[in-house]
């Protein structure tokens, strides 16, 4: 991906929230913008195994922010660090903006969901009784 966003948010409602702002033009600490190529910020120096090291020294420290910020510059990052498995999926997008295919997730809150009974109220103890008794 040439042009990336991270987003810092602890859940989704507030991923919502954000990402309404960044579309609305709204700036935001917890929004970072970048793109792959080129070499303004001299990210190029972490290509090499040592790189790696401290990208993988950020990324055990929790330190999302910088995290982002080199992710979205082009530095490679071992997202499954993050993860317990099973690992999240990625959802493919088209590639090219204006392809005529659509990619949406299923809505599964308009799935109606399956009709249940309740059960049966509980014997009454002298009707238990009784049986046992005639039957006993």
């Amino acid at each position: 991906m040439a042009e990336r966003i991270a987003v810092l948010a602890t859940d989704t409602a507030q991923l919502a929230s954000k990402l309404r702002d960044f579309v609305s033009g709204t700036r935001n600490a917890d929004v970072v913008v970048g793109s792959v190529g080129g070499d303004s910020g001299g990210w190029s120096l972490l290509d090499d195994e040592d790189g790696a090291a401290l990208v993988a020294t950020i990324l055990a420290k929790r330190q999302l922010p910088k995290l982002a910020r080199l992710w979205t510059a082009g530095v490679p990052v071992d997202w499954h660090v993050c993860w317990p498995a099973p690992y999240p999926r990625r959802v493919q997008l088209p590639p090219y903006p204006f392809e005529r295919s659509r990619h949406w997730l299923p809505d599964y809150a308009a799935e109606p969901l399956p009709v249940t009974h309740a059960p049966a109220p509980p014997a009454e103890p002298a009707t238990v009784c009784r049986y046992l008794r005639s039957n006993g």
